[in-house]
This record gives structure tokens, sequence and C-alpha cells, in this order.
């Protein structure tokens, strides 16, 4: 029998003589005793996650896990402990196996599972939206998914619970190699192709709106909790706040009609664009995952970070990472609309980059405030909408710097139609937007 998994099983007893399973304890300390641990091997994990099973007869459901290809050996956790290897249990093949699935060389189909993502089946999203070859699907869409010719043959009932358990919506990606080579470097990638996704609220929502989704097992709030004892008095003051992706995030049919009409679902089509050069693609899709972590960032120094790499990413070349010459090429993009709105726009985008030395630099957060945010939003933002409503006049980066540059240095921009210049946002701030709860 091939093995695909190997690893520890946990078994907690319950007060009413059931036990909860599971292949990871819940958080918290756990001491010797308090619990039972095997350390199993078998055809796919015998339980869920990251949620542990509740059975009623524990030694009823090992002979059934038994009969159906598992093995277990009682261990202990302090062996789990020292034992080698990321802190599973030994890895064991029986005898006259064949290789275990995880070193096995084919073409797989990665299945992986996201919070708070929800995709329509309606129309135009179909139960599917590809960002590079990165599928975001709905249940309905996968269930139909794993079905030959995609896989070799329809999943038993049992495996494709094991795969999809209670999961609303899933990112899906097609490799070839070894799964255990292969775990290395797809989460990087499908977060990437998330966070593009995520990028294409800057364009129709605003960053107080609390929602959003990621990977399963990846952050998506975060809480603060204080108390204030008074020192002259009695008074006792206690709070506790959550801020975050405290609502699921919508892809549906009102998402598509957002990004249409403001022209950024133009991103999608320009991140697989041939006729632009390789290296400028890439920046551009990069840039637009930076966006994404910006308004996926829990503090206001992250959020504004990511934006900050998003406009050198776009905007200037190695040799020159400088102030002068971002808030330039800055100018060049925006100022066709900031001048109008914002007299001092130059000077904010001067302190901008002051912002960001102090932070990368000195690790200074002190100057940093939440309007400079959201004008880093505005900038971020408004520059990948134009880079891409304008591909066809900037097949490369060069090209593009050579036209902002002269925008910049003349402060004309053209009215004739020539260039496709689009604005999203408010280019002045409203004292809600300006309250944003950030650490």
């Amino acid at each position: 029998m091939a093995t695909s998994w190997t690893g520890p099983l946990f078994v907690i007893p319950q007060q009413d003589g059931s036990h909860l399973v599971g292949i990871t304890l819940p958080s918290g300390k756990w001491e010797e005793g308090s619990c039972q641990v095997f350390d199993g091997i078998g055809p796919l994990p015998p339980t869920g996650f990251p949620k542990m099973d509740r059975v009623a007869d524990l030694n009823g459901w090992l002979s059934k896990k038994q009969a159906e290809g598992f093995m277990f050996k009682a261990s202990t956790l302090d062996q789990l402990a020292n034992d080698a290897g990321n802190g599973i249990g030994e890895e064991r093949t029986p005898a006259k196996a064949q290789p275990r699935v995880q070193d096995v060389q084919s073409n797989w189909v990665i299945v992986i599972p996201m919070v708070q993502l929800r995709v329509s089946d309606e129309a135009p999203i179909g139960g599917s939206w590809q960002v590079g070859d990165v599928s975001f699907m709905s249940r309905r869409a996968i269930e139909e998914y794993l079905r030959p010719p995609n896989i070799h043959a329809v999943l038993p009932s049992e495996h494709a619970e094991q795969v999809l358990h209670e999961t609303q919506a899933f990112a899906v990606v097609q490799r070839t190699g070894t799964p255990n080579d292969l775990w290395k470097t797809v989460f990087r990638e499908v977060r990437e192709a998330k966070d593009i996704l995520a990028a294409t609220d800057a364009f129709y929502g605003a960053r107080h709106l609390n929602s959003g989704f990621n990977l399963q097992g990846y952050p998506i709030v975060t809480a603060r909790s204080a108390w204030f004892v008074d020192q002259k008095s009695p008074n006792l003051f206690g709070n506790w706040g959550q801020e975050g992706s405290l609502q699921p995030w919508h892809l549906n049919s009102n998402w598509h009609t957002n990004i249409t009409q403001t022209g950024i679902t133009e991103l999608f089509s320009a991140l697989a664009d041939p006729a632009l050069e390789d290296s400028w693609r890439r920046q551009m899709r990069r840039a637009a995952a930076c966006i994404g972590r910006s308004l996926s960032s829990l503090e206001r120094s992250d959020a504004f970070l990511q934006d900050v790499f998003a406009l050198e990413t776009m905007l200037t070349r190695p040799n020159e990472r400088n102030g002068r010459v971002l808030s330039k090429r800055i100018k060049g993009m925006t100022g066709w609309c900031l001048k109008q709105h914002r007299p001092h726009y130059l000077d904010e985008i001067n302190d901008i980059f002051e912002a960001r030395c102090d932070a990368v630099h000195d690790a200074d957060y002190g100057s940093l405030t939440t309007e400079h945010l959201l004008l880093a939003d505005l900038y971020a933002k408004n520059t990948l909408l134009n880079i891409v409503s304008n591909r066809a006049k900037f097949p490369t980066k060069k090209a593009m710097i050579d036209v902002l540059d002269g925008w910049a240095d003349h402060e004309n921009w053209p009215e004739d139609g020539s260039y496709c210049l689009r604005w999203v946002g408010n280019a002045t701030f409203a004292p809600k937007a300006l309250e944003l709860a950030f650490w």
C-alpha cells in the first residue's frame, strides 16, 4: 500500500465517555497524560483539519480505520517531541511497499481550502475565476472538477470528504513534481494569486469595510484587550476589540460589475498579455499582489509599506530607488488629477517617501499617519489602473517611464484621448476614513 499520510493522532477523553480525535491539538499547554497519542500511517489524514472529530466508541473507530488501511502505534507527547522531522512521528513504510505518495513524481491537482471566500455559481463567475494558472472555485465547481479527465477516477466519498470537508471555496492549481517538493513553493504562488484577486477591492471598496479572505490557516483577524485600573479610585475599565476580515469576501456579479466599471478587470488580461515584456508583466503581478497584501494587512505600517513596495516596483528601476525619482514618477502618473483636488500634492508625495525612509531605515513609525496610508493607497491603485489601461502604449517599463518623466517635467498631461487616464477613489478623505482602526 502506498501511503500519503504519516504523523501523530491525538485522542482527548471527554466527560461523557466520548473522545475527540484529530491530527492536531487545540492551542494551549498539553502535558504528558492529558491525552492519548498514536504514531500513525495511512492513505489520507484520518480526520479533518483543524477541527477534531468526536467519536462515541474509540475502539470501534480505531478498528474501522485499521480496516481502511491505517496503522496506529501508541506513543507519547515526549516521544513526538524527540522524533526527527518537523515534530511528526517517525516515517515508516511497510515491507514491500511502493514509494511514499509524497515522493512520487507525477502531475498533481493541488486543492487548497480558502477561508471566508464565497465564489458564485451564477454568471458571469460561473463557479470559478482564474488568476494566472490558479483557479478560485466554489464547492460545487470543484466537486465537478475532481472527476475524469482532470483526475484519473472519481474520488471515493470518504476521500472527497477529507479533501472538501466543510469548506465553501478553494484555490486549485496543477503542478508537476513530488508533493514534498511542491509543498515548498505552492503556497507562496497561490497566496500571490489570492493577493492579486484581493487587490481588486481597492478599486471599489474602502479600507473601513471589514471583509476579506485568505488561505486556510493564514491570519484574517487580530484582536486587542486591555484593562485600565485607576490608581486613585476603585474604577476599573476593560475592553476587547477585533479588527480585520470579519466578513466573507464575495466573488459574484456585483464584484464583476464593479471591476468592469472601474477598468481594473483589464489587470487579469494584462498579466497574460504576450505583447508586454515578460519582466514587465512579472512586475505588474508583484505590484498588484503588494496592493492586495496592503488591503489585507492588520497593521498600518505593514499596509503602508506594501503600498510603497508596489509603487517602487511599478515606477522605478533598481538604480533609481530614491525619493526624488519615485516622487517624480508618482507626479507624472497622478498629477493630472491631484493638482485639481490637492493643492499641496507635491509636498504630500515627498512626505510619503520620507515616512517610508523613517520606517525602513530607522524602524521609526511615529510620523506615519492614516492619511499617509490613504494617500499611498491612491497613488498605488491609480498607478496600476493606468498602467493596465494603457498597456498598448506601455509595452515595457522603459516606455512608460519615458512618458511619465515628460509629463512630470512639463506638467502637461494629454487631453485629446490619446491616453486613457482613469481615476478611482476620492482625492479628499472623509473624517470616517481618517478614523480608520489600525494597530
